[in-house]
């Protein structure tokens, strides 16, 4: 995780051009809706399959 991190470094909002920054906001806001409507319920079943020794926190990854 930490290579991946090195080599894919988070570029600076101030450097971005505009349609850079549409398509930041874009991914921004479907996030967030996702999280709102989805994630919740997939946490919940998650904490069900627990007793399974399934991992209970999901890592997400966005790599643009």
């Amino acid at each position: 995780m930490q290579f991946q991190r090195e080599q894919s470094s988070i570029s600076d909002c101030d450097s971005l051009s505009e349609e850079e920054e549409w398509h930041c906001r874009i991914i921004g806001d479907e996030f967030i809706s996702w999280y709102q409507h989805h994630l919740r319920d997939i946490l919940g079943q998650r904490a069900a399959l627990r007793i399974m020794k399934f991992d209970p926190k999901p890592l997400i990854v966005f790599i643009m």
